[in-house]
């Protein structure tokens, strides 16, 4: 299996960015906006072809993919890895249930 990318929730995203750039020197770039999961991101390099995602639930969204808006500290919430058959599996760490 190869990691694509490894979720990283914060509370804020603005603050999420500055904390990983104050531990690692490396500053997120800021992705995309979600407004249908009430969620944005940063993302970061951290592979050929892996990434870190920072997480965070969108400000007044009404309701916010993972319950990220009822987060209050910083912790990797999920993987995803994909096999030698382009086969995706992800692991949620908060329950172990996997999706494919």
């Amino acid at each position: 299996m190869e990691l694509d990318h490894v979720v990283w929730a914060v509370p804020n995203l603005q603050m999420g960015i500055e904390a990983f750039e104050q531990l690692t020197g490396v500053n997120p770039v800021k992705g995309g906006v979600h407004p249908d999961y009430g969620t944005h991101n940063a993302l970061v390099r951290i592979g050929e072809k892996s990434y870190l995602e920072l997480l965070a639930p969108l400000r007044n969204a009404q309701s916010c993919w993972m319950k990220l808006d009822k987060i209050k500290i910083t912790e990797i919430i999920r993987w995803a890895a994909y096999d030698s058959f382009s086969f995706r599996r992800t692991v949620n760490r908060s329950d172990s249930s996997t999706s494919d």
